[in-house]
């Protein structure tokens, strides 16, 4: 499914660095702009190195806030119109972000700023501690998906991606995968057993839990490629060439805190999978990215021929896993459960809202599967879209992601309405409370069909 990448901000918080270093909370919206300027100029112009695309010499970077527009690539920045938004009906909220058409057809991808708010209240961007703009780091991992991800072939079966794990979660394949991630970056550091270890570990996650392995397979292809890529951006922004030994230095001291941390969903060990693959496929010099276009994850890739060495049963890591599972199990359950009672019950409202007039999302709990709900369950859901007849906003609610069908070319995500639909205001239907805020033209039949398109 097209969530996959192309509107998904894991947001989730995989894209803000666990680097950190401080940022002047001084900092002008134009000095911002020009720090991710800096490092396009820095990072860009080689990651052809890195990845043989010339995505990175094209690409434009559009960013706003709610004032101010600049389009920079690695060669320039200019201040633009802000028309060029507002005729967009573009959303600046921080980090939303867009893949938009330009007049010469280059590749062009827009990330929003955020609004610009009295203080106390000071942008968000001001308060980001990576030693690389978030922003920097964001369109280089989307534009990636977008551009080169989503040519033919390169990613086998596009639709059949999920990100999902399913609830309540189990803390087995989530241990497994946490001693592989442990074990490849120790190999990273030049342990001479970390391979074997990690192919012991990977033995055991996809013969004791092969559902979870073939469903999260894709993710591991789609997303740690695009995080290798985004990852060496910010060491090459950094002042450190590809491959040099200081790139290699900061590397092992960037990977070491998210290579420590007990992830509790498949999908978020996605990233840093295919990312520390990628990279000691890059030190053992072998050839990789051309199969991983033929649908081969980097992941299978670096543990080939390798034989299996046992490796011993972590009791600590174990208890921190179980623990972290029962706090996401709580965290979720509650959500989780409103939506299956009201996926089912009669007279529901069900809002469906096309993935292209939604752009980008941000999701505080994850991706889920239940067995009584076809579609992954995004929990925690924040959208905002504006368009010429209307706007919806949606505060952390539970959504399904649904697939493009041959009914629909539009994937969608669908939000529940359980309460009472008001009555026509002027022609509009206006909703407004703690989930949810629409106002749109009243929808012809819906108090008869109680569904309602956003599109």
């Amino acid at each position: 499914m097209r969530f996959k990448f192309v509107k998904c901000l894991i947001f989730i918080i995989i894209f803000l660095s666990f680097i950190r270093q401080a940022v002047s909370r001084e900092l002008t919206p134009e000095e911002y702009v020009q720090r991710i300027f800096s490092a396009t100029q820095q990072a860009w112009p080689g990651l052809q190195q890195v990845w043989n695309t010339p995505l990175y010499n094209q690409l434009r970077l559009v960013v706003a806030d709610d004032h101010n527009a600049w389009a920079l690539d690695s060669h320039s920045l200019t201040r633009i119109p802000y028309t060029e938004i507002q005729n967009r009906h573009l959303t600046v909220e921080y980090l939303s972000y867009k893949q938009i058409q330009w007049s010469d057809a280059r590749p062009t991808l827009f990330v929003g700023l955020g609004p610009t708010r009295p203080d106390p209240q000071a942008p968000q961007w001001q308060s980001e501690t990576s030693r690389v703009p978030t922003l920097f780091s964001l369109a280089t991992h989307e534009a990636f998906h977008f551009y080169v991800q989503t040519k033919k072939g390169v990613i086998p079966e596009p639709d059949k991606l999920t990100r999902s794990t399913p609830y309540p979660v189990q803390d087995t394949p989530r241990f497994y995968r946490n001693n592989l991630i442990r074990a490849l970056y120790a190999t990273l550091r030049g342990e001479h057993k970390g391979l074997g270890e990690a192919r012991y570990w990977y033995n055991l996650w996809t013969t004791v839990c092969p559902d979870d392995a073939s469903r999260i397979r894709q993710t591991d292809l789609v997303e740690g490629t695009a995080r290798y890529i985004e990852i060496a951006a910010e060491i090459m922004a950094q002042g450190h060439p590809f491959n040099s030994i200081t790139f290699r230095h900061a590397l092992i001291e960037q990977l070491m805190e998210p290579s420590r941390y007990v992830y509790t969903q498949a999908d978020s060990e996605s990233y840093i999978l295919g990312a520390l693959a990628g990279f000691i496929l890059d030190e053992e010099k072998k050839t990789w990215q051309s199969r991983v276009a033929e649908g081969i994850t980097p992941l299978e890739i670096v543990l080939e021929a390798v034989l299996p060495v046992p490796a011993p049963l972590d009791h600590n890591l174990a208890a921190d896993v179980k623990e972290e599972v029962r706090k996401i199990n709580s965290a979720t359950g509650p959500d989780i459960d409103a939506f299956r009672k009201r996926y089912t019950l009669a007279g529901v409202t069900r809002i469906f809202v096309d993935t292209d007039l939604a752009g980008s999302y941000s999701l505080s709990k994850g991706f889920f599967r239940v067995r009584e709900i076809p579609y992954d369950l995004m929990v925690g859901l924040s959208s905002e879209a504006v368009w010429p007849s209307g706007h919806y906003r949606f505060n952390s609610v539970t959504a399904a992601a649904i697939d493009a069908t041959t009914a629909t070319t539009q994937h969608q995500f669908l939000v529940l309405y359980a309460g009472k639909l008001p009555a026509s205001n002027k022609g509009r239907l206006k909703i407004m409370n703690a989930e949810m805020s629409l106002d749109i033209p009243y929808p012809a039949d819906v108090g008869k069909t109680h569904t309602i398109h956003l599109h």
